[in-house]
């Protein structure tokens, strides 16, 4: 990445309609990169009419001077510009912040943030939302637009040009022509430099005074019980409820097609270096090499727990669903509860919904995976003595024993899943949420909105609500507590009486948790059927918890586990299950 301290400097177009055409636009910018001698990638319009019809140029420092300064003398060389513009100064817009938590923000970085905003007049980096291995960031910012406006809050996204703009097509392609109140709206989009950024704006200026989001509220002992139940409700039932979760669509498929994705792969694949390994689309030369097992569709889900680490794969019929620089995600294009996942130092050029054919080594199978992190999560706690290896587990001592998540969840996967479809937000994670001063919860993006099984959101907020607890200091319960709190939460749920935790923590969780499943209630297939789908989903995406292990740690994936195991006891032989028949068997064999 540049290290070059870079400045903007603003150009006016004065004689211009707004929106200015797309050749009038490439014109332009080729004139500029002639006469300044720079890529065309360092031009930006920004997008709105409220910014003017501005051009932003990108330069290093030392040459953005130079041009202001032969502008302003009027040199003969940029005659062809000054036909064109009027040149306005550079964009010392003041980017303001906390070392501290921004310490490792880049000169470049500073430079995109004033790309993004190029007519405003103050800029407040507040919080770093979110940041992942591959440095993307989401920051929470105050902006001032100027103009006699007051401060308002933005999402906006920086990192690597690829992924963003991916999200940024995805974005575009899945928002609703009216979508809720409290999700952002896209404002601006930007490429430089091999980065991106791109920020959003809310209704009405959005959050209003000191923002919070809601994970820190949780952790907070100072937040009431209530006011957390109070912050959900609003969210879920008023705020998405309406927009979203009312839309009454039936939906009938399997847990597999709903929730499978979010489990460890069936397989994980790697590209090795220098062989014949690789990713491209069907057809491709060769068809098929000596030395590699094929596999399609089907196959994998039948086979995969057959396949050993080391062993080399050609795998078909498969489409790519998600990319990351190092990553792929591969699902059946009819069956999404077929996943494999690719990494790899080199991966091609790709877009989503591309078929392709993959030969690679097996790194690891699902049942693999699953029983290797299960057995370290328990290797060291001398409280709770647990053998993955077996169909039951005596978690304590007063209780029967539980069934073992690892042998139940292929049960789970092929039952019939009966409830609504509805637009969900994805990610309903608590640090993905943002309160106000007037206990009004805010999404961060609508990216990861689709259409969905409508208790997705309610399931995946109650399991990161768990997950919060492995983050307390000193870890103030025992697992014995937690496994009790599961079994009373359960058995409230199921109209049955449970008790209330002594422990303060879990007594706020149990009280959440409880009153997110009463929210969930309208939105749930009638009649009305806890342990046919809304607990199977729950038990799957805890058991989904250990995909993340690598992030989440231990503790986190152990009350993922007990919460299975606790729920699987709820579930397990009931009667009204039924296994799912995929109509299209035949034909998805040959995709």
């Amino acid at each position: 990445m540049p290290t070059t301290s870079f400045e903007i400097v603003r150009m006016l177009l004065p004689d211009e309609v707004h929106p200015l055409p797309e050749e009038r636009q490439a014109a332009l910018k080729n004139l500029l990169a002639q006469v300044c001698n720079i890529p065309q990638d360092q031009i930006c319009f920004p997008k709105h009419k409220k910014d003017g019809l501005w051009l932003c140029l990108s330069l290093p420092k030392i040459r953005a001077h130079r041009l202001i300064e032969q502008f302003n003398h009027y040199d003969e060389a940029l005659h062809l510009l000054r036909t064109e513009f009027v040149i306005g100064q550079l964009n010392l817009l003041p980017v303001i912040y906390d070392p501290e938590p921004f310490k490792e923000m880049r000169s470049d970085q500073i430079s995109l943030l004033r790309l993004v905003y190029p007519g405003a007049e103050r800029l407040e980096l507040e919080q770093i939302l979110e940041q992942d291995r591959y440095d993307n960031l989401v920051i929470l910012v105050r902006i001032l637009q100027g103009h006699g406006k007051p401060f308002v809050r933005q999402i906006i996204k920086i990192g690597h040009k690829a992924e963003l703009r991916r999200r940024w097509q995805t974005y575009q392609q899945k928002t609703h022509k009216a979508p809720p109140l409290i999700a952002p709206r896209w404002d601006n989009y930007v490429e430089w430099q091999g980065l991106a950024g791109m920020n959003y704006s809310y209704v009405g200026g959005g959050m209003f005074g000191r923002t919070q989001s809601l994970a820190e509220l949780v952790r907070d002992a100072r937040t009431s019980t209530q006011t957390l139940i109070n912050v959900i409700e609003t969210m879920l039932r008023d705020g998405l409820g309406y927009h979203w979760y009312g839309q009454n669509t039936p939906l009938v498929c399997s847990f597999a097609e709903a929730y499978g994705s979010a489990l460890v792969e069936q397989l994980r694949v790697r590209l090795r270096p220098d062989s014949a390994d690789g990713v491209g689309p069907p057809g491709g030369a060769p068809d098929f090499l000596t030395g590699y097992q094929r596999l399609t569709g089907d196959a994998i889900l039948q086979t995969y727990p057959q396949r050993q680490a080391g062993e080399l794969v050609q795998i078909r019929g498969l489409m790519v669903t998600n990319i990351k620089p190092d990553e792929l995600t591969l699902q059946h294009p009819i069956d999404p509860g077929i996943v494999v996942r690719v990494e790899g130092a080199s991966l091609p050029a790709l877009s989503l919904q591309d078929r392709v054919v993959v030969r690679g080594q097996v790194v690891y199978n699902r049942q693999q995976r699953l029983g290797e992190i299960a057995q370290r999560i328990f290797a060291n706690t001398p409280a709770i003595t647990i053998d993955v290896a077996q169909k039951s587990l005596s978690l304590t001592a007063e209780t029967d024993p539980y069934p073992n998540p690892l042998f139940l969840y292929n049960d789970i996967l092929k039952q019939t899943l009966y409830g609504r479809k509805a637009t969900i937000y994805g990610r309903m994670r608590p640090d993905m949420i943002l309160v106000d001063q007037r206990q009004r919860g805010w999404l961060i993006d609508l990216e990861t909105a689709d259409e969905c099984h409508t208790l997705f959101d309610f399931i995946t907020l109650e399991t990161y609500l768990r997950q919060l607890l492995a983050t307390l200091p000193d870890n103030p319960f025992s697992l014995s507590d937690y496994i009790r709190f599961e079994a009373n939460v359960t058995a409230v749920t199921l109209g049955e009486t449970g008790e209330i935790p002594d422990n303060p923590w879990l007594k706020r969780a149990f009280f959440i948790i409880t009153a997110l499943r009463e929210i969930a209630r309208p939105f749930m297939h009638q009649p009305l059927n806890f342990s046919g789908e809304y607990l199977p989903a729950l038990f799957l995406t805890n058991l989904g918890v250990f995909r993340r292990y690598g992030t989440t740690g231990d503790e986190a994936a152990r009350l993922a586990f007990i919460t299975a195991a606790v729920v699987g006891k709820s579930i397990s032989g009931k009667g009204g299950a039924q296994p799912y028949f995929f109509k299209n068997q035949l034909f998805r064999q040959w995709v």
